[in-house]
């Protein structure tokens, strides 16, 4: 999926809105066009206790798990731009960990159940898409119920098969 950074993104809204309660694996290829801020996705409303998104943020130098109005998983270690970066959130029990490429970049605890509709190439904070990507996302795939990583691991070399 190409998103040029100047409002265009997915989102999956239905009359019953995506619930993350227990494990899950949100992962995706994703590639940057460009320096600066770079949204991968969003879950519901992040400034709540509901939402969750993972995103390039501090102009590019930073890539963060943010929920209920705080940044809870912070790293320096960024995707290159142009350059083609594996990205995974993963929560097993109330552990969430950041991956990058396959190593993790820093855990939270949370058992929050997340909910809402889900943005890809955007985030869905305080009611409104307020920011987007600019670049590419392939390879998406979301997993309720299971923790798909739980240490640091080998990317996928090809394309994502169910399992």
């Amino acid at each position: 999926m190409y998103f040029d950074g100047t409002g265009d993104w997915l989102v999956a809204a239905s009359r019953a809105p995506l619930s993350l309660a227990g494990n899950f694996t949100i992962e995706m290829w994703v590639y940057r066009a460009v320096s600066g801020n770079n949204y991968f996705f969003g879950l519901g409303d992040s400034s709540t206790s509901t939402g969750i998104e993972g995103y390039l943020g501090s102009t590019g130098t930073a890539l963060n798990v943010f929920s209920n109005n705080a940044v809870r998983i912070t790293s320096s270690t960024v995707p290159a731009i142009t350059t083609w970066a594996h990205f995974a959130v993963v929560r097993s029990g109330s552990t969430v960990t950041m991956y990058l490429n396959g190593v993790s970049l820093g855990t939270w605890t949370s058992s929050a159940t997340f909910s809402g509709a889900f943005y890809v190439g955007a985030e869905f904070y305080t009611g409104s898409v307020t920011g987007s990507m600019n670049g590419y996302i392939d390879d998406l795939r979301l997993t309720n119920g299971y923790a798909r990583y739980t240490a640091n691991f080998t990317p996928p070399t090809s394309a994502l098969q169910d399992q």
